[in-house]
């Protein structure tokens, strides 16, 4: 005898939460459970692609907006133009060239006066200002490597034909920059005499680093380790090299290299180097030790060279 048949189409339906549906038979009593809807639901694999693939599609409209500039290895030139009565002047033409290269930019002073020029190539430049009504002012300025440069200039009615050279008198204190560096420029690193020709030795004349005591030379154990220095009590390893703008850190986590720069360049091409201390700006960020951030030279519109005799007998 066949067991009663039950109609169950309404089983099809959602179940309301926490209900136990049951099929009966005669010989055997089957217990069916439905998931209870919630939270805890597994999420449908549609929608874990989509949202992945929104995500993606997110980083890569922000990383292309977002101009890709390497650390720095220039420097920047800022200030602002006024008249007589220390009123601004705008729309003011400034000028900025290279004396040695003739590199050569130019820019419009804004609303309020300002202008900028931000990652210039190091050297010496002259700075021209000209506007309508005004005598041309010439001035000059120098850029070294990470640092943020200023010149203001204050002009006189007059015509354009009229030049006023301006001479600055010492060392401007920066307004735009609150970092703590020390600069070591090429006559400090020609004229002082450096044992095996390293010029990490000069890393000394920075206030705050304490330097291994060993003369560091690249490649050999029995001088101490290359660009082995603490700066303020922060480990040697969390210092930041930068050579012309790019990472010049090594990937050993123990220094087996025996460096911690990953190139370690000639003394004798060697511009000049900056040591940020304390504290610098964003650009940077890699790690809480000193930023030594080199530049090596460049060519310039003359002939120029080196030579020198490297004698080492112990007699002298």
């Amino acid at each position: 005898m066949k067991a009663p048949r039950l109609l169950l189409d309404w089983l099809t339906s959602l179940p309301p939460e926490e209900t136990t549906y049951c099929k009966r038979s005669a010989n055997v009593h089957k217990r069916t459970m439905h998931p209870k809807p919630g939270p805890s639901a597994a999420t449908p694999w549609n929608l874990v692609q989509f949202r992945l693939a929104l995500i993606c599609l997110i980083n890569l409209c922000l990383l292309i907006g977002l101009p890709a500039s390497a650390q720095v290895n220039t420097g920047t030139l800022s200030g602002q133009i006024e008249n007589a009565s220390a009123a601004v002047v705008p729309g003011a033409t400034v000028t900025v060239t290279e004396q040695t290269t003739g590199y050569s930019r130019q820019a419009q002073t804004d609303g309020d006066g300002s202008y900028v020029f931000p990652e210039l190539p190091i050297g010496q430049y002259t700075v021209t200002v000209e506007a309508n009504g005004f005598e041309t002012v010439k001035g000059t300025a120098t850029i070294n490597v990470g640092f943020r440069s200023r010149s203001d200039f204050h002009l006189r009615v007059g015509s354009t034909g009229q030049t006023i050279e301006v001479t600055a008198s010492g060392t401007a204190l920066s307004r735009d920059d609150a970092s703590i560096s020390t600069l070591v420029t090429k006559d400090t690193i020609s004229d002082t005499p450096l044992y095996l020709r390293n010029w990490d030795d000069l890393l000394r004349t920075v206030p705050g680093v304490q330097i291994n005591r060993y003369t560091n030379q690249s490649g050999a154990t029995s001088s101490g380790r290359t660009g082995s220095f603490n700066v303020n009590g922060v480990h040697s390893m969390q210092n930041n090299f930068t050579l012309d703008g790019i990472n010049n850190n090594t990937f050993s986590e123990n220094v087996q290299g025996l460096s911690t720069e990953s190139a370690h360049p000639s003394v004798d091409v060697i511009s000049e180097f900056n040591v940020i201390t304390n504290p610098y700006s964003s650009e940077y960020g890699r790690a809480p030790g000193a930023v030594v951030s080199i530049n090596t030279r460049s060519g310039e519109n003359h002939f120029h060279g080196t030579a020198y005799e490297y004698v080492t007998q112990p007699v002298l």
